[in-house]
Protein backbone atom coordinates (compact mmCIF):
# COMPACT_ATOMS: atom_id res chain seq x y z
CA UNK A 1 0.00 0.00 0.00
CA UNK A 2 2.76 2.29 1.12
CA UNK A 3 4.83 1.63 -2.03
CA UNK A 4 1.72 2.12 -4.44
CA UNK A 5 1.19 6.03 -2.68
CA UNK A 6 4.89 6.62 -3.35
CA UNK A 7 4.56 5.21 -6.69
CA UNK A 8 1.43 7.86 -7.93
CA UNK A 9 3.08 10.45 -5.96
CA UNK A 10 5.79 10.14 -8.49
CA UNK A 11 3.33 10.25 -11.29
CA UNK A 12 1.60 13.44 -9.99
CA UNK A 13 5.04 14.96 -9.72
CA UNK A 14 6.41 13.89 -13.50
CA UNK A 15 3.32 14.77 -14.93
CA UNK A 16 2.11 18.15 -13.53
CA UNK A 17 1.89 20.45 -15.31
CA UNK A 18 5.06 23.25 -15.47
CA UNK A 19 5.05 26.11 -13.97
CA UNK A 20 8.10 29.32 -13.86
CA UNK A 21 10.94 27.44 -13.62
CA UNK A 22 11.72 29.51 -10.66
CA UNK A 23 8.83 28.27 -8.93
CA UNK A 24 9.30 24.55 -9.74
CA UNK A 25 12.82 23.42 -9.09
CA UNK A 26 13.77 21.04 -6.44
CA UNK A 27 16.99 20.72 -4.19
CA UNK A 28 17.45 17.63 -2.46
CA UNK A 29 19.51 16.24 0.17
CA UNK A 30 20.27 13.32 -1.10
CA UNK A 31 22.28 11.21 -1.91
CA UNK A 32 25.65 12.01 0.00
CA UNK A 33 25.67 12.43 3.55
CA UNK A 34 26.37 16.08 3.90
CA UNK A 35 23.01 17.57 4.39
CA UNK A 36 22.35 20.82 2.55
CA UNK A 37 21.57 24.56 3.73
CA UNK A 38 18.56 25.33 1.87
CA UNK A 39 15.16 24.94 3.66
CA UNK A 40 12.11 23.63 1.56
CA UNK A 41 9.28 26.28 1.09
CA UNK A 42 6.15 27.15 2.91
CA UNK A 43 3.61 25.07 1.35
CA UNK A 44 5.80 22.39 -0.51
CA UNK A 45 6.63 18.87 0.47
CA UNK A 46 9.35 16.87 -0.91
CA UNK A 47 10.19 13.12 -0.57
CA UNK A 48 13.20 11.47 -1.28
CA UNK A 49 13.76 7.88 -1.68
CA UNK A 50 16.82 5.49 -1.76
CA UNK A 51 18.36 2.33 -2.05
CA UNK A 52 21.93 0.93 -1.23
CA UNK A 53 24.14 -2.11 -0.94
CA UNK A 54 27.25 -2.61 1.04
CA UNK A 55 30.12 -4.69 1.05
CA UNK A 56 31.98 -5.61 3.95
CA UNK A 57 34.84 -8.61 4.31
CA UNK A 58 32.38 -11.10 5.59
CA UNK A 59 28.85 -9.57 4.89
CA UNK A 60 26.91 -7.72 2.86
CA UNK A 61 23.82 -4.88 4.01
CA UNK A 62 21.47 -3.04 2.24
CA UNK A 63 18.63 -0.46 3.73
CA UNK A 64 16.30 1.56 1.39
CA UNK A 65 15.97 5.37 3.09
CA UNK A 66 13.01 7.55 3.12
CA UNK A 67 12.82 11.28 3.93
CA UNK A 68 10.09 13.33 3.91
CA UNK A 69 10.46 17.56 3.99
CA UNK A 70 8.00 19.85 4.74
CA UNK A 71 8.06 23.17 4.72
CA UNK A 72 6.82 25.40 7.15
CA UNK A 73 7.99 28.52 6.85
CA UNK A 74 10.65 30.89 5.28
CA UNK A 75 13.35 29.60 7.21
CA UNK A 76 12.51 25.79 8.72
CA UNK A 77 11.71 22.66 7.79
CA UNK A 78 10.65 19.76 9.53
CA UNK A 79 11.67 16.68 8.20
CA UNK A 80 10.69 12.72 9.19
CA UNK A 81 13.64 10.26 8.04
CA UNK A 82 14.19 6.66 8.44
CA UNK A 83 16.63 4.10 6.39
CA UNK A 84 13.45 1.74 6.09
CA UNK A 85 14.19 -1.89 5.69
CA UNK A 86 17.83 -3.38 6.97
CA UNK A 87 18.82 -6.31 5.38
CA UNK A 88 22.39 -7.98 6.42
CA UNK A 89 23.07 -11.19 5.11
CA UNK A 90 26.50 -13.25 5.89
CA UNK A 91 26.73 -17.33 5.45
CA UNK A 92 23.24 -17.48 3.86
CA UNK A 93 21.58 -16.03 6.77
CA UNK A 94 19.80 -13.04 6.58
CA UNK A 95 19.01 -10.58 9.22
CA UNK A 96 15.81 -8.42 8.74
CA UNK A 97 15.11 -5.29 10.51
CA UNK A 98 12.89 -2.19 10.61
CA UNK A 99 15.33 1.09 10.83
CA UNK A 100 14.27 3.81 13.57
CA UNK A 101 12.62 6.65 12.77
CA UNK A 102 14.18 10.23 13.11
CA UNK A 103 12.22 13.50 13.77
CA UNK A 104 14.54 16.70 12.47
CA UNK A 105 14.09 20.65 11.71
CA UNK A 106 16.11 22.17 9.59
CA UNK A 107 16.65 26.05 10.50
CA UNK A 108 18.12 28.92 7.84
CA UNK A 109 21.02 30.67 9.98
CA UNK A 110 22.05 33.30 7.26
CA UNK A 111 22.10 33.99 3.63
CA UNK A 112 19.15 34.25 1.43
CA UNK A 113 16.41 32.16 0.38
CA UNK A 114 17.68 31.10 -2.65
CA UNK A 115 21.34 30.37 -1.65
CA UNK A 116 21.84 30.27 2.46
CA UNK A 117 25.15 29.71 3.48
CA UNK A 118 24.51 28.81 7.34
CA UNK A 119 21.85 26.64 8.81
CA UNK A 120 21.28 24.31 11.72
CA UNK A 121 19.62 20.71 12.04
CA UNK A 122 18.40 19.65 15.48
CA UNK A 123 17.27 16.31 15.44
CA UNK A 124 15.90 12.97 17.64
CA UNK A 125 15.99 9.19 16.54
CA UNK A 126 13.09 7.37 18.26
CA UNK A 127 13.39 4.29 20.28
CA UNK A 128 17.36 4.81 20.94
CA UNK A 129 16.53 8.51 22.27
CA UNK A 130 19.36 9.40 20.48
CA UNK A 131 19.29 13.50 20.14
CA UNK A 132 21.92 14.97 17.78
CA UNK A 133 23.07 18.92 16.18
CA UNK A 134 24.50 19.91 12.77
CA UNK A 135 25.91 22.61 11.17
CA UNK A 136 25.62 23.18 7.32
CA UNK A 137 27.39 25.22 5.70
CA UNK A 138 28.73 25.96 2.09
CA UNK A 139 29.16 28.57 -0.51
CA UNK A 140 30.02 29.01 -4.31
CA UNK A 141 33.13 28.49 -5.57
CA UNK A 142 32.42 29.48 -8.97
CA UNK A 143 28.87 29.82 -10.93
CA UNK A 144 28.97 26.56 -11.40
CA UNK A 145 30.45 24.86 -8.62
CA UNK A 146 29.95 24.96 -4.80
CA UNK A 147 31.40 24.03 -1.62
CA UNK A 148 29.31 22.15 1.10
CA UNK A 149 30.28 21.10 4.64
CA UNK A 150 29.11 19.74 8.03
CA UNK A 151 29.84 18.99 11.28
CA UNK A 152 27.87 17.53 13.66
CA UNK A 153 27.87 15.90 16.96
CA UNK A 154 25.21 13.19 19.01
CA UNK A 155 25.06 11.06 22.08
CA UNK A 156 24.17 7.54 20.57
CA UNK A 157 23.13 4.74 22.25
CA UNK A 158 24.42 1.25 20.47
CA UNK A 159 25.17 -2.25 22.39
CA UNK A 160 23.77 -0.75 25.59
CA UNK A 161 26.86 1.64 26.00
CA UNK A 162 26.07 5.68 25.06
CA UNK A 163 29.00 7.30 23.51
CA UNK A 164 29.59 10.64 21.97
CA UNK A 165 29.66 10.91 18.13
CA UNK A 166 31.13 13.20 15.82
CA UNK A 167 30.92 13.84 12.11
CA UNK A 168 32.42 15.87 9.83
CA UNK A 169 31.51 15.67 6.12
CA UNK A 170 33.03 17.69 2.65
CA UNK A 171 31.55 18.01 -0.91
CA UNK A 172 32.17 19.31 -4.16
CA UNK A 173 28.96 20.03 -6.20
CA UNK A 174 28.91 20.77 -10.05
CA UNK A 175 26.24 21.68 -12.36
CA UNK A 176 28.04 19.64 -15.61
CA UNK A 177 25.06 20.44 -17.44
CA UNK A 178 21.62 22.17 -17.19
CA UNK A 179 20.15 18.77 -16.18
CA UNK A 180 23.52 17.03 -14.01
CA UNK A 181 25.16 17.42 -11.81
CA UNK A 182 28.26 15.66 -10.48
CA UNK A 183 29.73 15.70 -6.96
CA UNK A 184 32.64 14.23 -4.69
CA UNK A 185 32.67 13.93 -1.26
CA UNK A 186 34.52 12.45 1.57
CA UNK A 187 32.49 11.99 4.91
CA UNK A 188 34.00 10.69 8.80
CA UNK A 189 32.31 9.48 11.97
CA UNK A 190 34.37 9.04 15.14
CA UNK A 191 32.54 5.77 15.58
CA UNK A 192 29.32 3.93 14.84
CA UNK A 193 29.78 1.83 17.67
CA UNK A 194 31.05 2.38 21.11
CA UNK A 195 33.80 -0.21 21.16
CA UNK A 196 34.34 0.44 17.12
CA UNK A 197 36.86 2.80 15.15
CA UNK A 198 36.46 5.64 13.12
CA UNK A 199 34.01 5.13 10.16
CA UNK A 200 34.80 7.15 6.61
CA UNK A 201 34.39 6.89 3.19
CA UNK A 202 34.74 8.96 -0.28
CA UNK A 203 31.71 8.74 -2.32
CA UNK A 204 31.07 10.30 -6.01
CA UNK A 205 27.67 10.38 -7.90
CA UNK A 206 25.12 11.89 -10.48
CA UNK A 207 21.81 13.88 -9.89
CA UNK A 208 19.95 14.15 -13.26
CA UNK A 209 16.84 16.48 -12.84
CA UNK A 210 14.79 14.71 -14.99
CA UNK A 211 11.66 17.37 -14.80
CA UNK A 212 12.02 20.12 -12.70
CA UNK A 213 9.98 18.85 -9.93
CA UNK A 214 12.22 15.33 -9.89
CA UNK A 215 15.70 14.35 -9.04
CA UNK A 216 16.76 10.99 -10.10
CA UNK A 217 20.64 9.78 -8.82
CA UNK A 218 23.44 6.90 -8.41
CA UNK A 219 26.67 6.87 -6.85
CA UNK A 220 29.24 4.32 -5.29
CA UNK A 221 31.36 4.17 -2.36
CA UNK A 222 34.99 3.62 -1.31
CA UNK A 223 35.59 2.54 2.65
CA UNK A 224 39.02 3.88 3.45
CA UNK A 225 39.00 2.30 6.97
CA UNK A 226 38.31 -1.15 8.71
CA UNK A 227 35.76 -0.25 10.46
CA UNK A 228 33.86 0.85 6.72
CA UNK A 229 32.32 -0.96 4.12
CA UNK A 230 34.67 -1.87 1.64
CA UNK A 231 32.66 -0.43 -1.24
CA UNK A 232 28.87 0.07 -1.97
CA UNK A 233 26.42 1.07 -4.77
CA UNK A 234 23.48 3.77 -4.24
CA UNK A 235 20.36 5.24 -6.12
CA UNK A 236 17.16 6.64 -5.54
CA UNK A 237 14.73 9.59 -6.83
CA UNK A 238 13.29 12.78 -4.62
CA UNK A 239 10.42 14.74 -5.95
CA UNK A 240 8.36 17.91 -5.28
CA UNK A 241 4.76 18.17 -4.45
CA UNK A 242 2.40 21.29 -3.81
CA UNK A 243 2.59 24.78 -4.41
CA UNK A 244 5.58 27.66 -2.29
CA UNK A 245 4.08 30.29 -0.98
CA UNK A 246 5.41 33.73 -0.49
CA UNK A 247 7.79 34.89 -3.08
CA UNK A 248 9.39 32.91 -6.94
CA UNK A 249 12.36 31.36 -5.34
CA UNK A 250 15.44 29.69 -7.61
CA UNK A 251 17.18 26.44 -6.40
CA UNK A 252 19.26 24.10 -7.41
CA UNK A 253 19.91 20.41 -7.04
CA UNK A 254 22.66 18.73 -5.27
CA UNK A 255 23.05 17.62 -1.83
CA UNK A 256 21.94 14.82 0.99
CA UNK A 257 20.23 12.28 3.07
CA UNK A 258 22.30 8.91 3.21
CA UNK A 259 22.70 7.69 6.60
CA UNK A 260 22.88 3.32 6.24
CA UNK A 261 24.76 1.40 8.16
CA UNK A 262 28.56 1.79 6.85
CA UNK A 263 30.18 0.48 9.82
CA UNK A 264 31.99 -3.02 10.65
CA UNK A 265 31.17 -5.48 12.91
Amino acid sequence: MIRTVLALMVVVALTSPARAQSETEIDADRPHVGTGMHVVPFGEVQFELGGQALRFATRTASASPVLMRVGLGGRVEGRFATDGLLVDSMDGANDVNLANAQASAKIRLFGDVDESWLSVLPAFTFVANDPSVTLLAGAALTARAHVEANYGIGSISNGGERFAQHLVTGAVTHATTRTLTTYAEAAWWSRQDARGGAVSFIDSGVIFAATPRVLVDAGALVGLTDDTADYGIFTGVSFLLGTPRGAPRTARAATSVFRGDLSQD
